[in-house]
């Protein structure tokens, strides 16, 4: 009896173990599946737009069938609404509904708005539960907008072009003609076609634009047979060549050229026309107003025109130009306006603010024609300083680049005076000129840099600090400084040197701030400087050994202190999550040291907060603050099992056993969990359900597993919130194992035999001896027997 119990409790619990460790599937309750079909039942997925979309549903609740509320939704790929309906699947039967059948049918309308750019779109036919909008089955359907096109769907056609008219309707049952005219009205041969139907819900016919078809728009109609009325049309234009013209700018000058492109180029090639003329006419008016004409033919369909602009001409006008391309059957025209604008600049300096001597000086000159900007003016730069040119900062015969800029730079002479430069440009263009000007000043200075050794300093250090005597920009000697230190209590130090560098001692129990102020005389001129820094009283330091403690640890801070006091009170003070205060303390006076806490097993508070202060008796005061954390709810920990090869290597296709602990320190633990593995040379991750705090999982090594170091992964997850903590591990995969490699009593096979025939050597060699003595050596001879002598008489 014992045995068939204990035979039970084995099953049951290797029966635990596979459904701890059993690789998940989410538990569905509603499942089913949807069709679409037309108002017969028959099976459909591409609908006309505004055709109504039939179904057949199916749903299951736990895999059986059931009668339950649903709502159907059409939604766009991105999740638009566009229509729906509820129902209940009891129709025809438990479990089903089926829109054809309906008394009153529900149904799906696809008459949305497609995008005019599109001939078709798709929608998904979602399937819901109706309340808990839990998603039971979906499909897809694809919906044709209904309408006139022509394909290729481009926007110019060209005479001889293969093109195919296509028609997408709901009127299936209507018999119609197609009726294509000009922007005139009047009907265009070999684009009209009587006695058509659609009745499927498109229709399509192929045909061909004559070759000598004359460019314009035209309009194909769509007619019913019976009352000749427009059930669709569309607009297309015919052109064989396309002709362009553009000028190089908007805005000229009288004199100036401009550089006129015109092209003409075949549609149906993309190449330049040839038998093509292009001729131009241009008006404008002269200088007395009078309109004067140029009419001339231009060379080639494709090239430059070089238009120079008359120099007795009206500026308040315009010169209007018409182009024409003419062939022997068409013409296309195009136009350009040139339009006249004032020469204009301006100039910028690249520095802010004043400048000093021997510094360099960069002004931009920006040239413009009518707002746009202007290259291929000239330019001439000069420069005054107080009413005086000066040639060498300036500049002549300078042009104005692709971007309409001029810059030009010059270095300030040592000796530069100081006061206002003034900076003209003057700009040229095809006889018209202008000027502008740009102002900077020049004001020479001194100062003497201050840098200090360090950043930071405390009581009872020396303080030192480089001298650097500057003029406009540039280091100079002085014979001597004047300096003085001061504390916040007053002077400190006061002194003057020929040296660089100047020292003082801050008192041993200061902190505040300690500024130097320094002068000299450069040239008969005094100039300064100055710095300050902060004396710190003290800077603590605290951290700790871990950051994140388990119930049990022991919690080890430390403390380093930097100060100039020689002494001064400590005091720490930890209080915990519950507001606490579980120890204080003031430990003897040193820079440095260490304080613990014994972190409770049994109702561990989640944090710690630990508060460090130094006083001193003049009032000195310094602290520091620190927080330390229960780890994570749900602590992960995973460790592999040794492989059974003696050096704990894997090989290829071999049983991984990866155990697992979770800590729940905070909370109680769940009833289950979710354990998501991978390794890093496979992608694919495993899953399984755990029901138990520690425990362990197995997955197989792939028989092509690399030979090399393999990290594996594991995160933790809450089915309801998800991942809540994660741990690594590796372990090294081998393809060179054999059976002397497995692990016996600690070590590898073939070592332990070899331990084993030396001990077995060893054992022979004892016995032997002791053996061979026993069996073959002879019995020694007995000694004779001594009688003892007679007693005397």
């Amino acid at each position: 009896m014992k045995s068939r119990i204990l035979s039970i409790a084995l099953a049951l619990s290797m029966l635990a173990v596979v459904f701890a460790a059993l690789p998940m599937s989410a538990q569905v309750d509603y499942t089913g599946s949807v069709k679409t079909t037309d108002d017969t039942g028959n099976l459909k997925d591409t609908y006309i737009q505004g055709q109504q979309v039939y179904l057949i549903v199916e749903v299951k609740y736990q895999g059986v069938w059931a009668d339950e509320p649903i709502q159907v939704r059409l939604v766009s790929t991105t999740g638009g609404y566009v229509s729906h309906f509820h129902a209940n699947s009891n129709d025809p039967a438990d479990g089903w509904y089926n829109s054809s059948t309906d008394v009153v049918p529900q149904t799906l309308d696809t008459g949305a708005w497609i995008d005019p750019d599109l001939d078709l779109t798709s929608y998904y036919v979602v399937v819901y539960r109706d309340g808990t909008m839990e998603e039971i089955a979906r499909t897809t359907i694809v919906v044709k907008r209904t309408g006139l096109s022509l394909d290729p769907d481009n926007h110019i056609y060209y005479p001889g072009q293969a093109v195919v008219a296509k028609l997408v309707t709901t009127s299936t049952a209507i018999l119609f003609y197609v009726h294509t005219v000009d922007e005139d009205g009047v009907t265009v041969a070999n684009m009209n076609w009587t006695g058509q139907s659609a009745t499927t819900g498109w229709w399509e016919h192929a045909f061909t634009l004559a070759s000598d078809l004359a460019d314009g728009t035209y309009t194909m109609n769509v007619r019913a047979a019976t009352s000749n009325a427009i059930m669709n049309h569309i607009h297309f234009d015919v052109q064989k060549y396309v002709f362009q013209v553009s000028a190089d700018r908007d805005y000229y000058l009288p004199g100036m050229t401009a550089n006129i492109n015109y092209l003409t180029m075949e549609v149906s090639t993309f190449t330049q026309s040839t038998g093509v003329s292009v001729t131009f006419s241009a008006m404008w008016g002269n200088s007395s107003g009078n309109a004067t004409w140029l009419n001339s033919t231009l060379t080639g369909s494709s090239g430059v025109q070089q238009f120079v602009i008359p120099t007795d001409i009206a500026m308040w006008q315009d010169i209007e130009i018409v182009y024409w391309a003419n062939e022997s059957t068409r013409t296309a025209s195009d136009s350009v306006t040139l339009q006249f604008g004032t020469l204009t600049g301006t100039m910028t300096f690249a520095h802010m603010g004043t400048l000093m001597p021997g510094e360099t000086v960069a002004a931009t000159v920006d040239v413009e024609l009518g707002g746009d900007l202007l290259p291929g003016a000239a330019v001439d730069i000069t420069v005054m300083a107080n009413g005086t040119a000066i040639p060498a900062y300036g500049s002549v015969n300078l042009t104005s680049d692709l971007a309409g800029e001029v810059t030009h730079t010059f270095t300030l002479v040592d000796a530069a005076a100081d006061g206002i430069y003034i900076v003209s440009a003057d700009i040229t263009m095809a006889g018209f000129s202008t000027t502008v000007i740009g102002l900077f000043e020049v004001q020479s200075t001194g100062y003497i840099g201050v840098k200090f050794d360090k950043e930071r300093y405390y009581g009872g250090e020396d303080i030192v600090a480089t001298l650097t005597p500057l003029w406009n920009g540039k280091i100079v000697e002085v014979s001597n400084f004047g300096y003085g230190f001061s504390l916040d209590t007053g002077l400190l130090v006061w002194g003057n040197t020929s040296e660089t560098t100047v020292t003082a001692t801050i008192p041993a129990d200061y902190y505040g701030d300690i500024d130097l102020g320094v002068e000299a005389y450069y040239n008969g001129l005094m100039i300064g400087g100055g710095s300050s820094s902060e004396v710190h009283f003290a800077d603590i330091t605290l951290t700790a050994q871990k950051n994140d403690y388990r119930p049990g640890d022991s919690l080890v801070f430390e403390w380093n202190i930097l100060t100039g006091a020689s002494a001064g009170t400590l005091t720490y003070e930890i209080t915990d999550s519950n507001g606490l205060v579980v120890i204080t303390d003031s430990p003897a006076f040193a820079t440095s040291g260490s304080f613990s806490q014994l972190v409770p097993t049994v109702d561990a508070p989640q944090h710690y907060y630990v508060h460090m202060w130094m006083t001193t008796a003049a009032g000195g005061y310094s602290d520091a603050d620190l927080a330390v954390d229960m780890l994570n709810s749900h602590e992960l920990q995973i460790w592999v099992e040794k492989s059974g090869y003696a050096d704990g290597t894997y090989k290829p296709g071999q049983t991984v056993k990866l155990h697992y602990s979770i800590g729940a320190y905070v909370m109680e633990p769940l009833q289950s969990y979710i354990l998501s593995v991978s390794t890093d040379f496979n992608p694919v991750g495993m899953e399984f359900i755990l029901t138990d705090p520690t425990g362990k999982v197995e997955f197989a090594l792939p028989d092509d597993a690399p030979a090399a170091q393999m990290d594996i992964s594991a995160t933790l997850i809450d089915p309801v919130t998800g991942p809540v903590s994660n741990d690594t591990t590796a372990i090294t995969v081998s393809g060179q194992l054999t059976g002397w490699d497995k692990s016996v009593a600690g070590m590898s096979a073939i070592d332990f035999s070899i331990l084993l025939l030396l001990i077995i050597m060893i054992l022979l060699l004892i016995v032997m001896p002791f053996l061979k003595g026993r069996m073959g050596a002879p019995k020694p001879a007995e000694a004779p027997k001594v009688e003892p002598p007679p007693p005397s008489p």
